[in-house]
């Protein structure tokens, strides 16, 4: 994939943070030598929802992710905390293994606009009609495909499907890429019962296809090993929650509110064809910084109280960073995803941020994740609006709420502007 392709981020906006990984003592230099016996190690004492092994096809996609490629890789790497929390809520609604997060790598390596030369497309690469058949809908405003959610739904929905049909994963997974009756055909006419052993009469790609999800996860649980440090993007694309908004409403118009820019909008929301200020329904869904949905609430809140507001409020910004470490320590017997179930943490952002290798966890171990101090609007408001009962002005300062309204404004500030421009 291009290097831009790889985030689809203006530069602006891909700040690469030297927070997110704490364990950072314990990356080796990059020049260390590629030992094959070690990695060799690796591979078969990982634990995988496939059988692994480690043979020449393993191998040469391990060496792609951690020596040639190895630059793309740690963008890769920082890359996953932006989806594969979205990606792990889908799995665990289904009661999947958390594992196939990884064949979005293998796909589209983690590119939402990711097209192929039969017309698949989006992270989970599905086909038209696939997308049909799973409710994924591409209109001219919006293509689900490129949804990160809603794709995610459909690909996972479809491979446990497959894994019905077959009863192994594997097949699923060859069945996912090529087709799940092709695998049936070359499985009836072979005699054979398994992906390994029907492997080299597979279409050449769908050979490729669970070796590279094998290597795919190397990658990911032995980065630090071979000197690579993930390259995070900031916090705003980490740390994110699907809302609805009003009708009307531009990404321009909602980035002005919550003091954003409206290009960080539009990349958390790939699969807009067009502003969701042109869409046809009463509400769409799309994802927000956590840290302002609270606030973006409560301001709808707000401007229903008088729809002269409209007239006379004037949002500012904040420019202060809201985000701060948050340190668990682990005090019972427990795995990384019963931890993180526990205290609703995603399991791939807690890996990458702690630079971790195992999910078994140890007591007195100390885990570290972010939080953020909620965004307060600020309203400059005119004179004219002293007749809205919840708005005291007893002083030219910032001013609380008062009244019956006093709950939705916690974090709303308003200001008087005596001179009523």
């Amino acid at each position: 994939m291009g290097r831009l392709a790889d985030y689809c981020i203006p530069i602006i906006f891909f700040l690469f943070l030297p927070i997110g990984v704490f364990a950072s003592d314990n990356y080796i230099t990059p020049d260390e030598s590629y030992r094959r016996d070690l990695v060799k190690t690796r591979v078969e004492s990982m634990p995988c929802f496939v059988r692994t092994r480690f043979n020449a096809d393993i191998e040469k996609h391990i060496r792609a992710f951690v020596l040639l490629a190895k630059n793309n890789s740690e963008r890769l790497l920082g890359k996953s905390t932006i989806y594969f929390h979205i990606i792990e809520d889908e799995i665990n609604k289904l009661g999947l293994p958390d594992d196939l997060k990884y064949l979005t790598i293998v796909e589209s390596m983690l590119d939402p606009h990711a097209v192929s030369n039969v017309g698949a497309k989006g992270m989970w690469q599905l086909m038209p009609f696939l997308a049909e058949e799973y409710d994924i809908s591409y209109t001219g405003i919006e293509d689900e495909r490129v949804n990160v959610a809603r794709s995610s739904a459909a690909g996972l929905t479809y491979l446990k499907d497959l894994y019905t049909r077959f009863g192994n994963w594997e097949l699923a997974l060859a069945g996912y890429n090529c087709g799940p009756n092709r695998v049936r055909k070359i499985l009836r006419q072979s005699g054979k019962k398994t992906y390994w052993e029907i492997r080299h009469l597979l279409p050449k790609q769908t050979r490729e296809f669970v070796p590279k999800l094998i290597a795919a996860k190397y990658l990911f649980h032995f980065y630090q090993q071979h000197g690579m440090k993930p390259q995070f993007p900031q916090m705003d694309l980490q740390l994110t929650t699907r809302v609805k908004i009003l009708p009307g409403l531009s990404f321009k118009e909602i980035g002005k509110i919550l003091g954003v820019d409206p290009e960080l909008l539009r990349l958390l929301n790939p699969s807009f064809r067009i502003d969701p200020k042109h869409q046809d329904y009463s509400e769409v869904e799309i994802t927000l910084p956590t840290r302002l949905v609270s606030t973006y609430k409560r301001h709808r809140q707000f401007m229903a109280i008088e729809s002269k507001v409209n007239k006379y409020f004037f949002p500012e910004i904040e420019t202060i960073n809201p985000y701060y470490r948050v340190k668990y320590v682990v005090d019972e017997d427990i795995s990384l995803y019963q931890f993180c179930a526990r205290h609703g943490l995603s399991v791939g952002q807690i890996w990458m941020w702690n630079g971790l290798h195992s999910s078994d966890l140890i007591l007195g171990q100390e885990i570290f994740a972010y939080n953020f101090e909620e965004y307060r609007l600020k309203y400059r408001i005119n004179k004219d609006l002293v007749s809205i009962d919840s708005i005291n002005i007893d002083e030219i300062e910032w001013n609380m709420i008062a009244g019956s309204d006093q709950d939705l404004f916690k974090n709303i500030d308003v200001k008087i502007d005596l001179k009523g421009e």
